[in-house]
């Protein structure tokens, strides 16, 4: 029970910290526990190499608009090398991205209740085990 409890809390701190390096490791692990499998997955997204930018920011949009589909992750990690903004646009704020993709105008509060829903979202996928 500590040692989920203490799991739960360094969690919550990288998902504060957006620590998305670690938040990457820790999504890997819990989406593919085989080792062959992970590996393979990580070779696929270091096709987005570290020189790229937000590159371990973009590696996690991509497992998150994939899940676990392999073809769907080579073909996000392409998509991120020609615009990455828009990756993480739909894996972290999917919401707001449909709103300005049809040009909806909102008001103040409800601009910022989507950015809470989009924040919410992306914060408890990060916390699916």
């Amino acid at each position: 029970m500590a040692l989920s409890k203490n799991r739960d809390q360094r969690l919550e701190e990288l998902i504060a910290q957006h620590d998305f390096g670690r938040l990457l490791e820790i999504k890997l692990q819990n989406m593919f526990p085989n080792l062959e499998s992970r590996a393979g997955v990580i070779r696929i997204l270091s096709s987005y190499d570290d020189e790229r930018p937000e590159a371990p920011r973009v590696r996690l949009a991509v497992l998150k608009l994939s899940g676990a589909d392999l073809a769907e992750i080579r073909e996000k990690v392409e998509r991120a090398i020609e615009d990455y903004e828009d990756a993480i646009g739909w894996a972290e704020s999917p919401h707001q991205m449909k709103c300005s993709m049809q040009n909806r105008k909102l008001r103040n509060t409800d601009r910022e209740q989507l950015v809470a829903e989009d924040r919410g979202e992306f914060q408890n996928w990060l916390r699916q085990q």
